[in-house]
């Protein structure tokens, strides 16, 4: 991010954008300033490919980002991010696909799927998701995402959640017959008294 923000600002905020809020380059290009509520750090996306309105959150480092953004001026209906011309963006910042390659990130990979491009850094949002442990549910919502099929892919990255249930479930067990064992005592002692 720091060889982003020393080749190119607008290039650096919208790809923090894409690895805090999970955004497509699409909904990035489409974000006006009436979009963003920074009392309740909130985004909301209006039009998404799945064509589903939601809500993000905005992280501190977004906040700062968007707040140093916006101008006295700006009005609900602005772009926050336009080309030169103030036009609308069309494609990813040619300055991600430099910085891309400056930083070898690509070298020796072949596989298309495998690249670094613009879209990677919404993917690796979701893989900090799931590595943390948030569910398929609250990922399949945070990407936009119609069904869990797509949010699917990192299911391998969420720690062993099917492990810890049956642990929980285990010391549940283990709890009602520690209380049951108890309580078989004190009837114990109740009987050896009278």
């Amino acid at each position: 991010m720091e060889n982003l923000a020393k080749r190119d600002i607008n290039t650096h905020d919208q790809a923090l954008i894409s690895l805090h809020c999970g955004f497509r380059f699409g909904e990035i290009a489409a974000l006006t300033w009436g979009d963003i509520d920074l009392v309740h750090d909130i985004i909301y996306i209006r039009s998404s490919k799945s064509g589903e309105r939601r809500e993000a959150y905005i992280t501190a480092e977004v906040k700062s980002m968007l707040e140093a953004r916006k101008s006295s001026e700006a009005k609900p209906n602005d772009l926050i991010f336009t080309d030169d011309g103030g036009r609308s963006l069309r494609s990813a910042p040619s300055f991600f696909k430099t910085a891309v390659r400056h930083l070898n990130f690509n070298q020796g990979v072949d596989d298309r799927s495998q690249k670094v491009v613009f879209h990677t850094l919404r993917h690796t949002f979701a893989s900090w998701l799931a590595i943390q442990g948030s569910t398929l549910l609250e990922i399949k919502e945070l990407l936009g995402h119609k069904t869990t099929l797509m949010t699917e892919r990192y299911s391998h990255l969420i720690p062993d959640r099917k492990r810890a249930a049956v642990m929980r479930l285990a010391k549940t067990f283990d709890q009602a017959r520690q209380d049951r064992s108890d309580s078989g005592k004190s009837k114990q002692v109740e009987t050896s008294e009278e």
